[in-house]
């Protein structure tokens, strides 16, 4: 491979990341063989390892949160509180932890193999905590509808505590009431459509 080829593919990555660190990681995320590994990576903006599943939605949503910044905020805010609904495996909570280190984090996702992935991601940080619900409009029971679907694009429907599918669901202002601070200072949504169900009654 030319030096220039070698700078082409890799130039992302060497802007954000460095020199040396930008093709390590990407050489992780993209090995040339195909496999369902987990991996770790160190990218200077996170504190501490991120996990990221090889053949999952993970290495989309690494790029995402940690390397183009979807979730951009400006420096000037000071929440204290953040809640992060439908935190798949932990990149957006991990960018805002290390963004606003004096907010206390609460990170909601339903599906159990992203949760797994999302403690592992941040349980090392003192001021989060990961709920393995699902945001609703009442404190009732729900489900997963599309068990095939990849990792981000879980949608969940109410049902009763008699399903065997069925887990417990958390609205917002329980969230709220438990974190004992009277308001929400980011509140990023990200739950396939159930934004419809916790508005219209909350």
């Amino acid at each position: 491979m030319s030096m220039i080829k070698w700078y082409e593919n890799y130039s992302p990555y060497i802007s954000k990341f460095g020199l040396i660190n930008g093709p390590k990681i990407a050489k992780k995320l993209f090995p040339k063989k195909h496999n369902n590994e987990v991996i770790k990576v160190n990218i200077p903006q996170i504190e501490t390892p991120i996990h990221i599943r090889l053949g999952t939605t993970d290495v989309s949503n690494f790029h995402e949160n940690l390397m183009y910044l979807e979730f951009r905020l400006p420096d000037y805010l000071s929440p204290k509180l953040i809640i992060d609904a439908g935190a798949n495996a932990g990149y957006a909570s991990l960018y805002l932890m290390n963004k606003f280190k004096h907010a206390k984090i609460i990170s909601v996702e339903p599906e159990k193999s992203n949760f797994e992935t999302l403690m592992l991601n941040c349980n090392k940080y003192a001021n989060f905590e990961g709920i393995q619900s699902a945001i609703w409009s009442d404190n009732g029971f729900v489900k997963i509808i599309n068990p095939q679907s990849g990792n981000t694009s879980f949608r969940v429907e109410q049902t009763n505590e008699d399903d065997k599918e069925g887990f417990p669901s958390i609205t917002i202002q329980s969230i709220l009431s438990k974190s004992k601070l009277d308001r929400i200072g980011i509140l990023k949504l990200d739950i396939e459509g159930a934004e419809k169900e916790i508005f219209e009654e909350n």
